[in-house]
């Protein structure tokens, strides 16, 4: 593939990972192309890389906190079989990972409303008729995402509905919590595009009975109130060798401050590849840090990025691998990095250079930033 031909697929990845539902010819004008050659490219693409169209749902805005449990079994760890039956059945479970390296043999990531709901949650799976047989230290941490994203399993939009209240012309649901109201029919378009993100509005119209448009409408609707932050794109086949898993535990706090910087450029650093550097990142509380999820490409490809890492002051770093994926998964996009929270910090904190961004949308409705 040509120098210029790979730039232009990185362009519409890009492009599709800001807004997977933008027209043929907002991306044809950014790669010099018009709209049927714009059009060929991307099936091309969607075919060679396994693109998903997804949305991007701001659980907070539904009232949902998101933590990560960290087992470690005593003496055998179950069969993966056993893990798999148990989790899977579990919608509060969006992704679940068998670990090898560090020093816990699960991580998962769980949504949940309030620490009630989590702790019943953790009792409810460690004395799982399953698991109840292997000895297990379970830890949990809250999860504050600040790049990447999770993409929900359809079991949890199923338990979302017995939760979320709805309003109807018919009937008002009164509640101080507006966080947690959404219209039946914005409801049921989330449900449609976490099925599939590219769907055509007219087919949800039809399918629920909306008068013409009413989908479109509340698609906007759900984009304006921040539920919905974008579609946006997974990429299912890509020459990954494996996931790696890099805990950042801040020691120092002084010498962290410091040298902070460094840790958000490289977390927002542009990707050679042709996903995101890192998938999933965020903040934890116990202990306090970060955890990076990084698909690994190439051997030795997270020793060098320990050795980055090595450059930030006060912080002590600990990786495991991902063996295997047990439940759901991560996102694997090319977010713009000039959206990103880190650039943002980076600017207005520390006196950066404010990134160029490129306008990837074309209308109100679909104007947000990471």
């Amino acid at each position: 593939m040509s120098r210029r031909n790979n730039n232009a697929d990185r362009t519409i990845l890009t492009s599709l990972s800001m807004n997977g539902r933008a027209s043929l010819t907002l991306i044809g004008r950014k790669v010099g192309l018009t709209k049927q050659p714009t059009y060929r490219r991307i099936k091309k693409l969607e075919r060679l890389c396994g693109i998903r169209y997804v949305p991007e749902i701001n659980l907070e805005q539904l009232g949902y906190l998101k933590f990560l449990m960290l087992v470690k079994f005593i003496d055998k760890i179950p069969d993966v079989e056993i893990l798999i039956r148990v989790l899977k059945k579990e919608p509060r479970v969006q992704f679940a990972m068998s670990l090898v390296g560090g020093e816990h043999d699960l991580i998962i990531y769980v949504l949940c409303t309030d620490n009630q709901e989590l702790l019943y949650l953790i009792r409810s799976l460690a004395r799982e008729t399953d698991l109840c047989d292997y000895p297990s230290k379970w830890n949990v941490t809250p999860f504050y995402e600040h790049y990447g994203f999770v993409p929900l399993r359809n079991e949890f939009l199923q338990l979302l509905e017995t939760r979320v209240l709805k309003r109807t012309r018919s009937r008002v649901i009164r509640n101080n919590d507006k966080k947690q109201q959404i219209l039946m029919r914005e409801f049921a378009v989330l449900t449609e595009l976490n099925f599939n993100g590219a769907v055509d509005f007219t087919s949800i119209d039809r399918k629920y009975g909306f008068d013409r448009g009413r989908s479109q409408y509340a698609y906007g609707k759900l984009l304006e109130g921040k539920v919905l932050e974008r579609i946006t794109i997974n990429m299912d086949k890509l020459p990954i060798l494996y996931t790696g898993v890099i805990f950042v535990d801040v020691i120092n706090q002084k010498k962290f401050a410091k040298t902070r910087p460094i840790f958000l450029v490289n977390i927002s650093s542009d990707p050679k590849n042709i996903t995101n550097t890192y998938s999933l990142a965020g903040d934890t509380g116990v202990p306090f840090g970060t955890i990076l999820f990084k698909p690994v490409f190439k051997d030795g490809e997270l020793e060098k990025t320990r050795k980055m890492l090595s450059k930030v002051k006060g912080i002590e770093i600990k990786m495991a691998t991902v063996t295997k994926l047990l439940v759901g998964g991560l996102c694997y996009r090319l977010f713009d990095n000039a959206y990103s929270i880190q650039r943002g910090v980076l600017t207005q904190t520390y006196g950066y250079k404010q990134a160029d961004k490129m306008d990837y949308f074309q209308n109100k409705h679909t104007k947000q930033a990471n």
